[in-house]
């Protein structure tokens, strides 16, 4: 007996990097800026939220170079 595997149908689903990109972007600000007031409200500073978002932003930066490259 033979089983075929396969993915959803995507009909009518159209995803261009721009549109994957702006939905990335909006996961980085609102991720990021419940992290920062978290941190910032826990009453020492800031003291982990850097290494968090300096390494998430070089990623959506090659995200954006990558996206704005293919001009999608």
């Amino acid at each position: 007996m033979t089983v075929l595997i396969t993915g959803r149908s995507r009909e009518g689903v159209e995803h261009s990097a721009r549109s994957d990109l702006l939905g990335h972007t909006i996961v980085f600000v609102l991720v990021n800026g419940f992290l920062w007031a978290q941190d910032i409200a826990l009453g020492d500073g800031v003291d982990y939220v850097w290494q968090v978002t300096v390494p998430w932003a070089v990623g959506l930066g090659a995200h954006a170079a990558t996206a704005l490259r293919r001009g999608g």
